[in-house]
């Protein structure tokens, strides 16, 4: 994992040489594997959304739902950026929008977009493959962390989508 967060800042810093470096000492899977997070995330699309509404607990502060919210990673594999957090953390390409009410501030939405189709969204939930039963032993943490601070307003849904630029 740290590998390809390696792998992945080099590409982000333009720093080629070094990328292939860290390739060197990788085996052909690792290769593969570091290749298919490059492509997927050059080539990020949308085919499925989650929507998720939850309510800050009286005494909790949109900082502390923050906190608790991102995922459980070391330090080192979570960038953080004026815009939010970077991190290697499920089995397919995921970008999360977490979004206050601007008529009451204690309600908050998570929008999580994903390249991921309807079966690996089940998959991930009935916890098959190796990846997804670590992703799913450390979301029980994070969890646990959230609802100590916000309570979960209805079930997440799910939606499979076709995502269109129309270049406005």
């Amino acid at each position: 994992m740290k590998a390809r967060n390696g792998f992945i800042e080099y590409i982000k810093k333009e720093d080629f040489k070094s990328a292939a470096q860290l390739l060197q000492d990788c085996n052909v899977d690792e290769i593969a594997q570091h290749l298919e997070h490059m492509y997927k995330a050059v080539h990020f699309k949308v085919n499925s959304i989650s929507v998720l509404k939850r309510k800050l607990k009286d005494d909790a502060s949109y900082n502390d739902f923050y906190h608790a919210w991102l995922p459980p990673l070391d330090k080192q594999e979570i960038k953080h950026t004026n815009t939010g957090a970077v991190a290697s953390y499920f089995p397919f390409s995921t970008r999360v929008i977490n979004a206050v009410n601007v008529a009451d501030e204690q309600e908050i939405i998570s929008i999580g977009l994903m390249s991921a189709t309807k079966q690996e969204i089940e998959d991930l939930q009935h916890k098959q493959g190796k990846q997804n039963k670590s992703v799913l032993k450390t979301e029980s943490v994070r969890h646990d962390e959230i609802e100590d601070v916000a309570i979960k307003i209805g079930q997440t849904q799910f939606f499979v989508c076709k995502d269109d630029n129309m270049l406005g």
